[in-house]
């Protein structure tokens, strides 16, 4: 099952911030990885196997 991937469209981006992640600077590109107990948030570029790393990480 392939995780679910949203795209923030909003003209008024900074109204999100705080929203996202009270520790978000605003910078993108930004990252969110939900499961059931767990958020990580990560305001960084990641290369795939990063991305996989994490999403891996967060199911176990």
């Amino acid at each position: 099952m392939l995780p679910n991937v949203f795209l923030l469209d909003e003209i008024d981006y900074n109204a999100w911030i705080d929203k996202v992640d009270s520790t978000w600077g605003g910078a993108i590109p930004a990252t969110i990885i939900f499961n059931n107990n767990n958020k990580l948030f990560l305001e960084k570029e990641l290369t795939f196997n990063e991305l996989k790393t994490h999403i891996i990480k967060s199911i176990h």
